[in-house]
């Protein structure tokens, strides 16, 4: 898909379905969870994504059951399902309250290492996905980290969820050894690689300036776009363990900020797409 001029790159490189999913996520869901099929289409629209492309993108969606389309007349409503609110849902929850409290360490590890066998394969790499998108590094050899104890729970219950809880050992403690624990930081996470994503972050958002509703939309679209791969990149390590000079504190509040900003003007933005789209005939 190639972004159209004033569409940021963020918003260029992304999918229709995933453009499709943050903007149900900021004006759908909020808003009731159902919109005009016509005002999504219009919407990724102003972020590049051609008519069909977004059709095609919203049929998959349906086929997948986290949308429903109700007829009325020749237009067609969309309706998110239970499954497809859940999925928002627990989104929004992950990306926006993701950085906003820290909690204190007590020095604890949670140890996870497990033995699967080859004709488990695919749930091997369901497991290393899941276990790595709750924050646990991978050190090799099976063995997986985290410096959140409170994770544990989680942990058990992905094992299970993967019928591997069995074939697991999973141990909560103190530190594995007396070494530096950035050593086993630096083993199970690549956190120079996450700061630079930040960096990326903050350079093109920091000065960002959108005008008007269709200019806020887009850019507040593309901004949760870019944001909302960090809660699964970044470990949520303590403040402890984390590099001098992190950009993930700036990150955070720079999304805050920007977000904040936007929102009312590309809520505009939506309301004048419902609008249109319903006055239709």
């Amino acid at each position: 898909m190639d972004a159209e001029p004033g569409v940021t790159p963020t918003a260029g490189r992304a999918s229709a379905r995933s453009l499709l999913l943050t903007v149900m996520g900021e004006f759908v869901l909020p808003s009731g969870g159902s919109a005009w099929t016509s005002s999504l289409v219009a919407g990724v629209g102003d972020l590049g994504v051609s008519p069909a492309a977004a059709r095609q993108a919203l049929m998959r969606m349906s086929h997948a059951g986290w949308v429903r389309t109700n007829r009325e007349g020749r237009r067609a409503r969309l309706e998110l399902t239970p499954e497809g609110v859940d999925l928002l849902d627990t989104g929004s929850r992950r990306i926006y309250g993701f950085g906003t409290s820290e909690l204190s360490w007590d020095h604890r590890w949670v140890l996870i290492h497990y033995s699967v066998s080859a004709d488990q394969a695919a749930a091997r790499d369901r497991l290393r996905t899941r276990l790595a998108w709750n924050g646990f590094g991978y050190v090799g050899g099976g063995l997986w980290l985290s410096p959140r104890a409170e994770r544990v729970e989680a942990a058990r219950a992905i094992l299970a969820a993967e019928g591997l809880d069995s074939e697991a050992v999973v141990v909560v403690g103190g530190p594995p050894h007396d070494d530096d624990p950035r050593r086993l930081v630096a083993l199970g996470w690549d956190l120079a690689a996450v700061d630079q994503q930040y960096a990326h972050f903050i350079e093109e958002f920091g000065t960002l300036d959108p005008t008007g509703p269709e200019g806020h939309f887009v850019a507040l679209t593309s901004l949760v776009q870019s944001f909302r791969h960090f809660p699964f990149a970044d470990p949520g390590l303590p403040p402890e363990l984390l590099p001098p000079g992190w950009n993930g504190h700036r990150a955070v509040e720079l999304f805050a900020e920007r977000r904040a900003t936007w929102l009312p003007g590309a809520r505009a933005r939506w309301d004048e797409l419902e609008t249109g789209a319903a006055a239709a005939r």
